[in-house]
């Protein structure tokens, strides 16, 4: 397919460029994306109900006869045909190569295909240098003309390729398709849609750049060889070299620059390298810095913004990728190059001898806006990964079966920071969270001035009956009343109600020890829930003393994570260094409980990430005798911190699912937001618990 794309590039160009004039380039450039637009409108609708597995090899026979007929017209009316041919490569060229990706992207999952993405789009760049090879070669032996005959061969040759790639088709996946778009229109649909919107937007854009540089490109070519053979050796030339670079990226960078960067890093190449060329030519005005720009850009789109933005869909279900897909890929597309196209005939109905200067200037604005719509979109990615596995795919029965706490990612994070910064910064921020409590307490204590002031006296216990006490002082009495040792009387004085209330922060000290007693549990816990908020101190101290009961210790956990204060965060957080792995884990979903109810209060990702590499990092040391799927579902309890409940507990049934698409998607999402180094540990660790739970199943098995 890529072979006959750049076959086809070259001929319609050299033969456009022949017959026509560059000033006339952007009225047919206009005219492709309209019938881009009409394609693209017809196609969709027979994706959507057959998928792409059907339709593509069907499209590619019937380009392959479209060649032939423009073939036997060019001999009789060389300027139509050559207009036509220009608007039959540009309009269905892209539509062709959106329902092949379409054929890709419904074959993988979202990890196994950024692994093979890249092979795929690096064989196309290869087959790219055959193209054009082989169009120069035909032009010089026989005559133009005959390449026409070459691109017929090479559509049927990708028709019967096609169809060994694509699976059965999915009846149900057409019927999704329709019933998605029933009562709404398409650009509705997108505007809605928190992934596909951005996706049209950053097409739009993209296609804007690759018109106004190459309007560019074949001006100056124009200008420079206006033989059609040179044209041909030319355009063909430069299509085999930048094929060739193309094809090296792919291979020497494309897989690296994903895994490190993410999608959004390799998309942002593209419009980065076309400001940084597109400045060197502005400041020198030649020739072969024009072609640098249009060189570069070519480069940069098929080697890593292509492969990136084919990744975008793979998380979409299929039933609402099929009918957008080509609105996407080729609308957007279309609506780019009509937007670039039609500016250039506006530019030279002003100017007629319009320099190419101010063209490459356009292109260079639409790149920064491409720049900034790839960070939009690769924020939208990762949430669409959620989605997508929060939408059906994970029934409420699978996950209470797979009895997860929380689990799985995610924190967009500064990929360089290594583990020490991490560390640095999470002491850092307890030490000013300390501080800002002793600042707290200063504040509260009686100012004495310079002079320390003197000891008081310490009151003297009072006496008498316990009449006679509850009247000098109540809280004392209830603390009698709470160690007497009779449930019964320790249950009035917990359900003891005072107008103020003052009492209940004094008596919660004598409450906090009844937690260890089973039959006071519940009503202590009652009691002190109440008065948690006035008594915060008291309880996260005891929360946070090791040598308390442990059982005491577990049951504040809870109680404290009612109150939505960020002093209860920092002493969940405190408590989450203790060795005891059951009180982490309580911490842990207190902290989470704590943040469902105010986001505001959610760590800085850079605490959180370090805390998990503690957490890792004391399982590795051997500290904690903890089970690896435990300690996974810790990791995950951590991460949900930082995006919600519901996502990590989809994404770690993902992980642990054997649906090799759902596992793809769980493990591509943990990927995307995690840093590198942070991820590889993860992952071992979910290796290491998936066969420790393989290990624990085979007895029960046998």
């Amino acid at each position: 397919m890529t072979g006959g794309v750049v076959a086809g590039r070259t001929t319609r160009d050299a033969l456009f460029l022949t017959h026509h004039s560059a000033s006339a380039l952007p009225a047919v450039m206009l005219a492709s994306a309209v019938l881009g637009l009409l394609g693209a409108a017809a196609i969709s609708r027979w994706v959507a109900r057959s998928g792409p597995a059907r339709v593509v090899p069907v499209a590619l026979v019937v380009n392959g006869v479209i060649f032939l007929g423009e073939w036997i017209a060019l001999e009789r009316s060389p300027r139509p045909a050559a207009a036509a041919l220009y608007m039959h490569v540009t309009a269905l060229g892209p539509l062709l190569t959106s329902g092949f990706w379409g054929v890709v992207s419904e074959r993988f999952d979202p990890h196994t295909a950024k692994r093979n993405v890249s092979r795929v789009a690096g064989a196309g760049a290869l087959a790219g240098v055959f193209g054009g090879v082989a169009t120069e070669r035909v032009a010089s032996l026989a005559s133009i003309s005959w390449t026409l005959g070459l691109l017929f061969i090479l559509s049927l040759g990708a028709a019967f390729a096609v169809r060994g790639i694509g699976g059965p088709l999915d009846a149900d996946h057409g019927r999704k398709g329709r019933d998605a778009l029933e009562g709404s229109s398409m650009l509705g649909f997108l505007t809605r849609h928190p992934l596909l919107g951005p996706m049209a937007l950053l097409m739009l854009l993209g296609a804007a750049v690759d018109a106004f540089v190459d309007f560019a490109l074949k001006a100056e070519a124009a200008a420079v060889w206006p033989d059609t053979e040179q044209l041909v050796r030319f355009f063909a030339g430069f299509y085999v070299v930048t094929g060739l670079l193309t094809f090296a990226v792919q291979v020497g960078a494309g897989a690296r620059v994903l895994r490190r960067f993410g999608l959004g890093g390799a998309m942002a190449v593209m419009p980065g390298v076309v400001l940084a060329a597109g400045g060197l030519a502005l400041l020198t005005g030649r020739f072969w810095t024009v072609v640098l720009v249009r060189g570069a850009e070519s480069v940069a789109s098929g080697g890593l913004f292509r492969s990136g933005f084919e990744l975008l869909y793979t998380p979409v279900a299929a039933a609402v990728k099929r009918p957008v897909k080509a609105w996407i890929d080729v609308s957007a597309r279309s609506a780019g190059s009509m937007l670039g196209a039609g500016l250039v005939m506006f530019l030279l109905f002003v100017s007629p001898e319009l320099d190419t200067g101010v063209i490459v200037a356009l292109a260079m604005l639409a790149s920064a806006f491409l720049l900034v719509g790839v960070v939009s979109v690769d924020r939208a990615y990762v949430a669409q990964l959620g989605s997508s596995l929060r939408s059906g795919q994970i029934s409420p029965t699978d996950l209470d079966a797979e009895d997860a706490t929380t689990v799985r990612t995610v924190a967009h994070t500064h990929m360089g920071t290594d583990r020490r910064t991490l560390l640095a910064q999470a002491r850092a921020y307890g030490e000013s969270e300390a501080r800002r409590r002793e600042a707290e307490a200063s504040r509260e204590a009686p100012q004495v001035g310079a002079v320390e002031a003197p000891h008081a006296a310490p009151a003297e216990a009072p006496t008498g009956s316990a009449e006679e006490l509850h009247s000098a002082d109540p809280a004392l009495a209830r603390a009698i009343e709470l160690g007497s040792g009779d449930p019964g009387r320790v249950r009035r004085a917990l359900h003891a109600h005072t107008a103020a209330g003052a009492e209940d922060r004094r008596v919660a000290a004598h409450v906090i020890p009844l937690l260890a007693q089973p039959s006071l549990t519940r009503d202590a816990e009652a009691f002190l829930r109440r008065v948690a908020p006035r008594a915060l101190g008291q309880l996260v101290d005891a929360l946070l003393d090791r040598t308390e009961d442990r059982q005491v210790r577990l049951a504040l956990a809870r109680i404290v994570s009612g109150v939505a204060e960020r002093r209860t965060l920092e002493g969940l957080w405190v408590a989450l260094e203790d060795p005891d792995f059951e009180l982490r884990r309580a911490c842990a979903e207190g902290a989470i409980r704590l943040v469902e109810h105010r986001p505001e209060l959610a760590p800085p990702k850079e605490v959180v990430h370090a805390r998990i590499e503690r957490e890792l990092g004391s399982a590795s040391a051997g500290a904690d005798a903890v089970e690896p799927p435990l300690q996974v579902e810790q990791i995950f309890a951590l991460l949900s911190l930082l995006h919600g409940r519901d996502t990590m507990r989809s994404t770690l049934s993902g992980v642990r699912s054997d649906k090799p698409a759902l596992r793809g998607t769980a493990f591509e999402l943990l990927e995307s937001v995690l840093p590198p180094r942070l991820w590889r540990q993860v992952r071992a660790l979910i290796k290491s618990a998936a066969r420790a739970r393989e290990e624990n199943a085979s007895p029960q098995r046998g």
